[in-house]
């Protein structure tokens, strides 16, 4: 099972790739509240470097 989270409760914003084993990817960027303008990238850029597709995600948290 992949997990996609996405914490952008704080000025720092962290999206991550993880299954029920291990954290495949990871980023954390101060957009300084600004993330609805980087959030979708930052998601792309998490599943491109963990190697899977889009659609294998199982779950957004």
């Amino acid at each position: 099972m992949y997990i996609l989270g996405i914490d952008t409760s704080s000025i720092v914003a962290t999206t991550a790739l993880i299954t029920e084993e291990k954290l495949l990817c990871e980023y954390i960027v101060n957009n300084e509240k600004n993330h609805s303008e980087k959030l979708m990238g930052v998601i792309d850029q998490v599943v491109v470097d963990s190697g899977i597709d889009i659609n294998m995600v199982d779950a957004i948290a």
